[in-house]
C-alpha cells in the first residue's frame, strides 16, 4: 500500500509498504531534467560521492552524503511520473530520513528557481 502526500510548494512523497520512500519532482521527467536534478544535487548538496548511469529503458543514479546513501531516478513505479529520489527507511534513522527530506526541499526549491514549470 502506497501513501502519498503532495504540495505545490515541496516534493511528491511516496511511502511504500517495503520501506522504500519515493521523493518526486511533478513537472521533472526527462532526461534533461534528470541531468538538472543531478546537477543541483552536486552543487548544492556537496555530496561525498555522487554517480549516474544510463541504460535503454532510463537514467538511475545515486550519492552519498554523511553516510546516507540516496538513489535518483527517472523510472517512476507509481502514477507520479517524474524524476526522484528514494531511499531506504529502513536502512535509516528518523533523523537520517528527515535530513534526506530536506535535501529534497532544497533540490526542489532550487528547480523551481532555475528551471520553473508552468
Amino acid at each position: 500500500m502506497e501513501n502519498t502526500t503532495q504540495n505545490a510548494l515541496s516534493p511528491v512523497k511516496s511511502c511504500l509498504d517495503n520501506g522504500m520512500v519515493m521523493l518526486g519532482f511533478p513537472g521533472y521527467a526527462s532526461y534533461d531534467d534528470f541531468m538538472i536534478i543531478y546537477d543541483i544535487i552536486g552543487r548544492i548538496l556537496t555530496p561525498d560521492t555522487i554517480s549516474y548511469s544510463v541504460d535503454s529503458l532510463c537514467i538511475m543514479g545515486n550519492f552519498r552524503k554523511d553516510g546516507i546513501l540516496v538513489r535518483i531516478s527517472d523510472e517512476g513505479i507509481t502514477e507520479n511520473e517524474c524524476v526522484f529520489l528514494f531511499y531506504s527507511k529502513n536502512d535509516l534513522t528518523e533523523a537520517d530520513c528527515e535530513t534526506v527530506d530536506q535535501w529534497a526541499r532544497l533540490i526542489f526549491d532550487e528547480l523551481r528557481r532555475t528551471a520553473p514549470r508552468g
